[in-house]
C-alpha cells in the first residue's frame, strides 16, 4: 500500500545521513522511508520517483522467517525511537539535532 509513496530521494538522503552499510543503518534508512511514505500517503502525495527495496536486502532473507522477523523488528525499533534520522517538513531526512 505504501509503495507509490516510498520516495527515492528520501531513501538516498537517508543513506547519506547514516552508515547504511550496517544492519542498524539500513534499518534506520528503511524506517525513514516508511515514515516519509506514511506522511505522503496521509497528504495524498505519491513520490515523484519510487524507492523499492534493494534485491540484495530481500534476497538474503528470502525464505528465512527468523531473519525477516529480526529485520522488521530492527525497522520498528528505529521507527519507534527515531534514531539518527528524522523526516523534516519538506519530506527530507535530516540528522537529529540539526
Amino acid at each position: 500500500a505504501l509503495r507509490p509513496y516510498r520516495s527515492r530521494s528520501v531513501h538516498e538522503a537517508a543513506q547519506r545521513t547514516v552508515d547504511a552499510g550496517t544492519e542498524q543503518g539500513a534499518a534506520i534508512v528503511e524506517a525513514t522511508v516508511v515514515k516519509a511514505a506514511l506522511a505522503a500517503l496521509q497528504n495524498s502525495r505519491p513520490a515523484d520517483e519510487v524507492a523499492v527495496p534493494s534485491a540484495t536486502d530481500t534476497a538474503s532473507r528470502a525464505g528465512d522467517l527468523r531473519a525477516e522477523t529480526q529485520w522488521l523488528l530492527r525497522i520498528a525499533d528505529a521507527y519507534a525511537h527515531r534514531e539518527t534520522v528524522r523526516v523534516a517538513d519538506g519530506g527530507q531526512p535530516e540528522a537529529v539535532g540539526a
